[in-house]
């Protein structure tokens, strides 16, 4: 990504581990922690204001069983 979304528009991402909480951290500009391969429940949301932008990070609890 070069660009960040145009400031009025909604975008979903959806990722897989080893690219989500980059994305996050390029959107919002802040430092975002690794998730683990084994990790299914995060959620990040990243809001804009302007050229500010503020980042969320949920865990939704979801069980994945193998």
């Amino acid at each position: 990504m070069q660009h960040a979304p145009p400031e009025t528009e909604t975008v979903l991402v959806v990722g897989h581990s080893n690219t989500t909480d980059k994305l996050a951290s390029i959107l919002s500009g802040q430092k975002v922690s690794q998730i683990d391969e084994s990790e299914y429940d995060h959620l990040f949301i990243v809001s804009r204001f302007g050229k500010k932008a503020s980042l969320q990070r949920l865990q939704q609890g979801f069980v994945c069983d193998e």
